[in-house]
């Protein structure tokens, strides 16, 4: 019997309650990986750009940019030896910041930073915590060619050597996470932040070209993310990559545009899986904790699974969603028609604005189911089907299916993206 995360459970996908045949996604664990510092270790001996230490030598201060605790990535396991590497370049441990990269996610400060790098390594260097709302402590570097007005973290700009950090993963519209996010979303102020991820939505209506999960290359929002970047002259980078066990498989280190490139490549290889057919259903969970924590992180495990639920078909979401749907969401539900929807979210642009859209874009295609611990009647208002438990999603299910249907179960959606590619093998 398979089972699907659901905040902390695993919950068991029993086949007795669907109709049709099962067909799992989902990456591969590595059976015995080698010890994570081992991993990182070689990336930083191995890294694109020469050692950090050498690199930050004569500098007189630096900043890491560490994801949220929401971002699993290793934070505890690859802090301490950028810490040594930069001891080794003479600047110690007192002149070093560990800057909590979050852009708009909820966190709750030093606690969040504290428990990511454990006690010990916290008490050494100095912790700080974005606020991308706060003006004075934001500064203006400059506006890309897309118009986007580029303010970074003073904290962050202020020091001589910054390190950027991160995860990568299939991002559903930057097309991987990890590299240049660390400082776009995650060291900018809102007003960037918002102008950036604006340019997902095509200029007239629907979602722009080029944005996608896995998709780098004509993304706006990822060449806009790497022009505004290159303002801030980051000096190095590491990008991990891990199992759905949260084992460290790979570490790319070095140039921040040529390791993060490096990474995504083997992200594509590792996260990316192909399906050569469409499915009837297609069941999704967003990771379990903490990538289920709301609503808006919840919707990655749609949107990196669309590609292959054929039209007409059925998804059954499940995702925990503990901290709720944000109000913007519902102010958008209220509004029925999605031409308006397209046309008010381009004037009143908001966070929950290019959600919305692809949400409706998917909805205008495929039925929603949604497993979570969320009102009934707010996620009925989002055009979804609640239930309370997976077995009664289940069984929606299986009613809209026929005994010859095939259903896609793709448990680790928040790390995985399913393509349809029908010329080739899955």
């Amino acid at each position: 019997m398979d089972f699907i995360p659901f905040g902390a459970s695993r919950l068991p996908v029993d086949p007795a309650l669907l109709r049709g045949e099962i067909v799992r996604f989902a990456p591969t664990i590595t059976e015995r990986p080698a010890a994570a510092e081992l991993v990182i270790g070689r990336a930083l001996e191995t890294a694109t750009s020469g050692r950090l230490r050498d690199l930050a030598r004569g500098a007189g201060s630096a900043v890491i940019l560490v994801p949220g605790i929401d971002r699993i990535a290793a934070v505890s396991t690859f802090v301490p030896p950028l810490l040594a590497e930069l001891q080794e370049a003479g600047i110690p441990s007192a002149h070093t910041k560990v800057f909590l990269a979050t852009g708009t996610h909820e966190h709750k400060g030093l606690e969040d930073l504290r428990a990511l790098l454990g006690s010990a390594v916290a008490a050494e260097v100095e912790c700080v915590i974005h606020d991308p709302r706060a003006p004075q402590g934001l500064v203006d570097v400059g506006m890309t060619t897309r118009g986007t007005p580029v303010e970074f973290a003073r904290s962050v700009m202020e020091c001589e050597v910054k390190i950027l950090t991160g995860r990568v993963v299939p991002h559903y519209f930057a097309g991987f996470g990890g590299g240049r996010k660390a400082l776009l979303p995650g060291a900018a102020g809102l007003r960037t932040i918002l102008a950036n991820h604006r340019l997902t939505l095509a200029p007239e209506s629907g979602v722009a070209a080029g944005v996608g999960p896995c998709a780098l290359e004509g993304n706006p929002v990822h060449l806009d993310m790497v022009e505004a970047v290159r303002f801030a002259r980051p000096t190095f980078c590491v990008n991990m990559l891990l199992d759905t066990k949260h084992q460290v498989v790979a570490a790319h280190a070095g140039d921040p545009e040529t390791s993060h490139a490096a990474a995504c490549e083997e992200a594509l290889i590792r996260h990316q899986l192909r399906a050569t057919e469409q499915f009837d259903g297609v069941i999704t969970s967003a990771g379990g904790t903490p990538y289920d924590c709301n609503f808006v992180q919840a919707l990655k495990a749609l949107f990196d699974v669309q590609e292959i639920v054929r039209t007409g078909g059925t998804i059954l979401c499940v995702a925990e969603c503990p901290l709720g749907i944000g109000p913007a969401f519902l102010d958008w539900a209220a509004l029925e028609d999605d031409s308006e929807v397209d046309r008010l979210v381009r004037e009143r642009y908001n966070l929950a604005g290019h959600n919305t859209i692809m949400l409706r874009s998917l909805l205008r295609r495929a039925t929603i189911g949604f497993v979570s611990r969320l009102d009934s009647g707010l996620v009925r208002r989002l055009g979804l089907y609640p239930f309370d438990s997976l077995d009664a999603g289940l069984r929606w299910l299986s009613d809209r299916l026929s005994a010859a249907s095939r259903v896609a179960c793709v448990p680790y959606a928040n790390v995985t993206h399913v393509a349809y590619r029908p010329e080739q093998i899955a």
